[in-house]
C-alpha cells in the first residue's frame, strides 16, 4: 500500500477519533447515550435479570450496549494507533 493511501487512512482514523472526542464532550450525548443507555441502562438490566421472565430480551439489550461501547472504543483505539503510526513514520524519515 502506498504511503499516500496509508497516510489518508491514518488521517481518516484520527478525524473519526476527534469527532468522537467532541461528541463525548456534548452534554446531551453524555446524558442520553453514556449515562442513560450505556451505563444506567446496563445497570438496570442486570438488576432486573432475576425477576424478568424474558431473559433473552435482557441479554440482547445488554449485547446491544456492549456492541455500541466496543464500536466507540474501537474508533478511539484506532485513532490512537494511527497517531502513533504517523509519529513513527516522521521519526523514520
Amino acid at each position: 500500500m502506498s504511503n499516500e493511501i496509508t497516510d489518508n487512512m491514518y488521517q481518516e482514523d484520527i478525524e473519526l477519533g476527534e469527532s468522537l472526542a467532541r461528541l463525548q464532550k456534548n452534554k446531551d450525548y453524555k446524558r442520553i447515550i453514556k449515562d442513560l443507555f450505556l451505563d444506567g441502562g446496563s445497570i438496570n438490566l442486570t438488576k432486573n435479570m432475576v425477576v424478568v421472565r424474558d431473559k433473552e430480551e435482557i441479554v440482547e439489550q445488554i449485547k446491544a450496549r456492549s456492541y455500541l461501547y466496543r464500536f466507540l472504543m474501537d474508533i478511539e483505539n484506532q485513532a490512537i494507533a494511527s497517531i502513533e503510526a504517523l509519529k513513527d513514520q516522521e521519526v523514520g524519515e
